[in-house]
């Protein structure tokens, strides 16, 4: 699916879905279609409850041998009286080019009725490019977003935050709430991204991730905040099922002091 124009809730979403796989054209190995209905409970892009939203949705994927293309729209009707119905496009292609891993995602909103925080006018660009060091497991990458207006997802959990979460670990939902991820992870009017190299040891159960990153602003009226920072995260699985994980950051933003901060995870995998 592309980047983030639909992205599933952690509340309850009742829904219903047709799918056709295995549709063949010329000079395509397999396509995909999908159908999507949703009813009631739809968390807004600013992650509040639309208990009185409907959201319908065609979802594509296609592959080519050489790149996997999603195209993603979807229509949210809302019957509340805030006016606030919208439409969702997207499109996304992954594919190996030389030794390289990349993936390239673009994303527009439209806010059918007046502009506000539940659906507003937005692109969305966002990069991907990868590279596993000759002779091991590890993991070089490089991820880069660029936001032009303020770009909304059709469909955000209530404790996921913004749309940039994938940039990196800085960008991320911090998974306590709603407490902000170290960098923010809003796009209006900013462009940013993240450089990470993730090592792996004892067979890939232990892992151990570094990142740099920073978010800067192309408008003096966004809401974002320009910042830099540095995330590190250690991760080990226990047995099968038991995984315990450690994440830190330091962070200096535009409009706070230097924030730092530290989390420990321990969960079991059913």
């Amino acid at each position: 699916m592309c980047f983030d124009v639909w992205q599933k809730t952690s509340s309850r979403l009742d829904s219903v879905s047709i799918v056709r796989d295995t549709v063949i054209f010329p000079n395509v190995v397999d396509t995909r279609f999908a159908f999507l209905w949703a009813w009631g409970d739809v968390n807004r892009s600013d992650n509040s409850l639309d208990s009185n939203a409907d959201l319908l949705g065609l979802v594509t994927e296609s592959d080519f041998r050489g790149s996997t293309v999603a195209l993603d729209a979807f229509y949210l009707i809302s019957e509340g009286d805030d006016d606030s119905d919208g439409v969702f496009l997207g499109a996304s292609a992954i594919q190996r080019i030389g030794e390289f891993n990349t993936a390239f995602y673009v994303n527009q909103s439209i806010a059918l009725d007046r502009r506000q925080v539940t659906v507003d006018d937005g692109t969305l660009l966002f990069g991907e490019v990868s590279l596993t060091p000759l002779g091991s497991h590890n993991l070089v990458y490089a991820n880069a977003f660029w936001g032009i207006d303020n770009f909304s997802s059709a469909s955000r959990g209530e404790t996921n935050g913004g749309p940039i979460g994938r940039v990196g670990l800085l960008f991320a939902s911090s998974g306590i709430g709603t407490y902000p991820a170290a960098l923010g992870n809003g796009v209006e009017d900013a462009i940013g991204g993240a450089v990470g190299y993730q090592m792996l040891f004892n067979d890939d159960k232990t892992q151990l991730v570094g990142e740099l990153g920073f978010v800067e602003t192309t408008d003096d009226d966004s809401s974002v905040q320009n910042g830099i920072g540095a995330g590190v995260r250690f991760q080990h699985k226990f047995a099968e099922r038991y995984l315990f994980q450690v994440d830190g950051f330091v962070a200096d933003r535009e409009r706070a002091d230097e924030t730092y901060g530290i989390k420990s995870e321990w969960r079991v995998q059913f």
